[in-house]
């Protein structure tokens, strides 16, 4: 027994000295979504993957 976890998203956030965070978000795009993004914000990654850096 046990359980199968499958993310659609990540995200990663990293505190600066400065006060300002970094955010980085990873997510899953579903097939109805694959022209959907924005290629000045969003990136591609690999095996359907995309990064977007996350506003504070």
């Amino acid at each position: 027994g046990g359980w199968l976890l499958i993310p659609h998203t990540f995200e990663f956030y990293q505190g600066q000295s400065n006060r300002l965070s970094d955010r980085i978000q990873f997510r899953r795009l579903s097939n109805d979504d694959q022209n959907k993004i924005d290629p000045h914000v969003t990136h591609r990654g690999l095996n359907g993957w995309v990064y977007e850096r996350l506003a504070p």
